[in-house]
């Protein structure tokens, strides 16, 4: 009974990561505003319009770290709830069913990829 449980647990965190991975750029663009650099004159304002530019790269990179994140749960509730339907004995299409996070991240990051980002 504990495994029925532990596989509906892990199926609905796996997919409520997987449904939360699209969200992920606008939540960060909402929180972190984008702010546009204007270069002034002298080493120092370039300096600071290199800083800016470095800091524009570092929230993709951030974004990304986010979605790997969230993948890496989706995958991890995946294998658990694989494994609790397995251990319980649950019918082909729970353990199947089971595998539908990991699935809609792979999705994604397939998306992601050819889109060109």
């Amino acid at each position: 009974m504990w495994t029925h449980t532990l596989y509906k647990i892990s199926l609905w965190v796996g997919l409520v990561c997987a449904l939360a991975m699209p969200l992920v750029p606008f939540v960060y663009q909402w929180l972190y505003p984008p702010v546009a650099q204007k270069l002034k004159p002298g080493v120092g304002g370039l300096l600071s319009f290199a800083l800016g530019v470095l800091n524009s790269m570092s929230d993709g990179i951030m974004v990304m770290l986010w979605l790997a994140g969230l993948a890496a749960v989706a995958l991890l509730a995946s294998v658990t709830g694989f494994s609790a339907a397995w251990i319980g004995h649950e019918s082909l299409g729970a353990k199947w069913l089971s595998l539908l996070p990991v699935a809609m991240a792979a999705g994604m990051f397939g998306l992601l990829v050819a889109v060109g980002a």
